[in-house]
């Protein structure tokens, strides 16, 4: 197991000494790397499903999934955030008629 670890890293670092690859998570320029990990995310590259070969635009449907997921909550938490801080307006300057008519 240890022998095609070690094999996954090193084919993984030889390719990246005269490629261009993008981080698989972050999208960071990995040419040139000497770690095993992305320095602006910190993604371990020789398991992230990285392809160091031909298929070099080939990458995991799970990265895509996380982005998605993370896209999502950021748009529910911005559409909570803005129904908080109606609610919020409309408690601190109530309308005349007792409603949040004035307010819309």
């Amino acid at each position: 197991m240890r022998a095609l670890v070690s094999d996954k890293k090193h084919k993984l670092r030889k390719y990246l000494e005269a490629h261009d690859a993008p981080c698989p998570e972050c999208g960071y320029n990995l040419c040139g790397l000497k770690s095993d990990m992305c320095p602006e995310c910190g993604l371990y590259l020789p398991d992230s499903g990285m392809v160091p070969f031909d298929n070099r635009n080939s990458r995991s449907i799970w990265v895509d999934v996380r982005r998605a997921i993370k896209s999502l909550a950021i748009i529910v938490l911005c559409v909570l955030a803005v129904l908080f801080l109606t609610c919020a307006y409309t408690l601190i300057n109530p309308s005349e008629d007792g409603g949040i008519s004035s307010f819309w």
